[in-house]
């Protein structure tokens, strides 16, 4: 610590060291704090978009099932996607001949 430093808080080193730790501790907790309410309370959806995903066959009650309910609809559009494609490779090989 400088000289200024002990004239002004009249005390040693190591208080005024633990002090400085004291508050980077208190600035990092307000920060931590004021994150947590800013993303964590968030509502991960609003009402519409739930609405909307119900409608569309999601399964919202955890977050597994809407993960699964995901998961099945992408399933299901690969599938249909893979049958276009062999319809489409069986129109091709029919114009060949």
């Amino acid at each position: 610590m400088t000289f200024a430093g002990r004239k002004i808080f009249g005390c040693k080193k190591g208080f005024v060291s633990f002090l400085e730790l004291l508050l980077v501790v208190v600035v990092i907790a307000f920060i931590a704090m004021a994150l947590s309410k800013r993303y964590l309370q968030k509502p991960v959806m609003d009402a519409e978009t739930k609405k909307t995903l119900t409608q569309q066959g999601f399964n919202l009650s955890t977050q597994h099932s809407a993960l699964e309910s995901a998961k099945d609809k992408v399933r299901g559009i690969e599938q249909k996607m893979l049958e276009r494609e062999d319809e489409i490779f069986k129109e091709i090989e029919t114009y060949k001949r």
